[in-house]
């Protein structure tokens, strides 16, 4: 009996430590289906990252939506009732030469036509380039030697006249080729042979560069120093290589001038050297970090950024992150349509603070329990971030139309640069950097004030040289 009750007790044992084990394993198990899951719902929101909900480029997606139009049934071209457009005649003054055409002698009846000359004509005009060749000049340095002393002398370089070979106007051709139009240094070299008949190399066009941004030199630390002056600034940065090394251009814009300049770091350093003593005006950027050395109450946060990120967690293979995000999407949505409702006039400013009112107190809502989430650590820093630059979300509300909530001008004034970045892999040197950066600012610069910017190069080249005053300046 006793020896029957030691084998129940060890039985028993075996049993209890078997199924510890086996509750051990049980609890690894589901700690390991969590961490499991949660691998897998961050592997299908990176899956789901696309140019829509992140700031990636759109030439990245992998897999591209096709765009769905129902068709209108209407043929191709201008729709019937659409109102035409056509080019005006140029005055006769600014006509060249005029050729006078005289409708045939006989009828196809055989009668004389006779010609009425006061019938109104029919005037056809016809724009043609005329065949451009460079014009050269040669400058000849004669040579002396006093009869005193023999010292021999040898006459220099008129004033205005540099050493380099291309003119003014040429020089401004050629530096506008690569920064206006986007043209390859090959491709300037091809188009001055065939349409010019002017043979330069690649060596000339570089050096030609690095002398046209000597000579704006002045004006572009013009624009520099200005940036402290302006009541508003919209600032975005992008990456850039130089010889290979990463570096960083950063852009500050708005409505009447555009400082773009290239640093070898991404950081506050750079806001800090460029505005030393601060700045009181109202910034518009993303939600980067670098940005938080301007006051929250003179920022303003980009929507059309917040827009792409709460389209990312609306896509999120986490219901709860889901739920936060089409929430937050909701309300942008109508925040924008509230916004263009304003703009244009149809409602006034007191039904416009009103509805942003009601959106803050949802959109508050929706970032608290976003950043209480259990569990979400993703969702919980991003709606934390938010509620900790709140007061950067709404300054464009107060403004009375002074501030946009997006940061779409930076966008596009930086655009210029990023295709030039795409089609010359960057710049080769430190030369080629400060040549892109100067023509960059003051080109958009001139655009926005209205000055033609193939003239004031010509300008800045022509003072430069002869040491004068410019003719063409920028209001900044």
């Amino acid at each position: 009996m006793e020896f029957m009750e030691d084998i129940d007790k060890y039985s028993l044992l075996q049993f209890k430590t078997g199924y510890d084990v086996l509750m051990s394993q049980v609890k690894h198990l589901r700690l390991e289906n969590e961490h499991l899951k949660k691998e897998i719902v961050t592997l299908q929101d990176k899956l789901n990252i696309n140019s829509s909900n992140s700031s990636i480029s759109p030439s990245t997606d992998f897999k591209k939506s096709k765009k769905t139009s129902k068709p209108r049934g209407g043929k191709r071209g201008g729709q019937e009732g659409r109102k035409g457009t056509s080019r005006a005649l140029a005055d006769i003054k600014d006509v060249n030469k005029v050729e006078s055409v005289l409708p045939p002698e006989l009828c196809s009846c055989g009668g004389q036509v006779i010609v009425d000359e006061n019938a109104e004509v029919w005037r056809h005009q016809k724009f043609e380039l005329p065949k451009i060749m460079p014009e050269i000049t040669e400058y000849q340095m004669h040579q002396g030697q006093c009869t005193k002393c023999n010292k021999k002398h040898r006459a220099a370089l008129p004033a205005g006249v540099g050493r380099n070979m291309l003119g003014p106007r040429a020089l401004a051709l050629l530096a506008q080729s690569s920064t206006t139009y986007n043209v390859t240094r090959k491709k300037v070299q091809k188009l001055f042979q065939e349409w010019f008949g002017l043979k330069i190399s690649l060596g000339c066009i570089s050096e030609s560069e690095a002398r046209v941004a000597e000579y704006v030199e002045e004006c572009y630390k013009a624009l520099e120093s200005a940036l402290t002056r302006q009541a508003s600034l919209n600032a975005d940065e992008t990456s850039h290589k130089q010889s290979g090394v990463k570096q960083f251009a950063w852009i500050f814009t708005n409505k009447d001038m555009t400082f773009l300049t290239i640093k070898p770091g991404r950081g506050k350093k750079v806001l800090k050297n460029l505005f030393p003593e601060g700045y009181s005006g109202d910034v518009t950027s993303d939600r980067y970090a670098a940005y938080n050395v301007f006051a929250l109450e003179n920022r303003q946060v980009c929507f059309a950024h917040l827009l792409r990120d709460f389209t990312r967690f609306s896509n999120s293979a986490d219901s709860y992150s889901a739920k936060i995000g089409k929430g937050l999407l909701h309300q942008t949505e109508k925040l924008f349509i509230l916004y263009n409702r304003r703009k244009l006039g149809k409602i006034s400013e007191g039904k416009f603070l009103v509805g942003i009112s009601e959106i803050k107190k949802r959109m508050d809502s929706l970032l608290y329990m976003g950043s209480n989430a259990f569990n979400i650590p993703r969702l919980n820093r991003f709606c934390k971030n938010l509620e900790k630059i709140r007061p950067a979300l709404w300054n464009f509300a107060y403004s009375k139309g002074q501030i946009e909530p997006t940061n779409n001008l930076a966008e596009r004034d930086l655009r210029k640069f990023v295709i030039w970045r795409k089609i010359s892999f960057g710049s080769q040197s430190e030369r080629g950097s400060r040549f892109m950066e100067r023509m960059i600012s003051i080109s958009a610069t001139c655009a926005k004030q209205g000055i033609d910017f193939s003239e004031f190069l010509i300008d800045s080249t022509n003072s430069f040289l002869a040491k004068t005053p410019q003719t063409i300046t920028l209001n900044i």
